[in-house]
């Protein structure tokens, strides 16, 4: 399964989880970490104009391309029908968090499959670096990575 993250241009390659260890998520507390991942490289792009300041251009970023084991393999999803009204909302609430703490902190799932809160239909993958299978997980490339300007008008 191919998946792609932004990251900056010194992070580029680092699966290490430690940013959203340090700050939190959707899918996860401060102290838990965890890679987010989009789908689709379009899905990826959204997520990164969704946590920009209005007018302002990312640089200095890049696109991850990494490779995980098909889902099959690792079979976790939370599918939205299982989540509570309002679950999509900014800034996050801790039901989103408690879901993933538990999935990530149990160790079975080396990636889980959530529902994107940006775009109905698309996909995020949180990858477990605490998972065994982790070192499983390979960063194919790392492209520098323009955004257009008309995105973040």
């Amino acid at each position: 399964m191919i998946l792609y993250r932004f990251s900056r241009k010194e992070h580029g390659g680092d699966l290490s989880g430690k940013g959203a260890e340090l700050f939190g998520g959707r899918w996860n507390s401060k102290g838990v970490p965890v890679v987010y991942t989009a789908e689709n490289r379009a899905l990826a792009v959204t997520e990164m104009i969704a946590y920009a300041p209005p007018g302002f251009i990312p640089e200095g970023y890049v696109l991850n391309i990494i490779e995980a084991p098909d889902i099959e393999t690792t079979p976790c999803e939370i599918k939205p029908e299982i989540l509570p009204e309002g679950w999509k909302r900014y800034p996050h609430g801790k039901e989103t968090k408690t879901l993933g703490d538990s999935l990530l902190k149990a160790k079975e799932c080396l990636l889980i499959k959530v529902p994107s809160a940006l775009v109905q239909g698309e996909f995020n993958y949180l990858l477990n670096p605490l998972h065994p299978d982790f070192p499983q997980v390979k960063v194919l490339e790392v492209l520098p990575f323009n955004f257009n300007e008309r995105l973040f008008h």
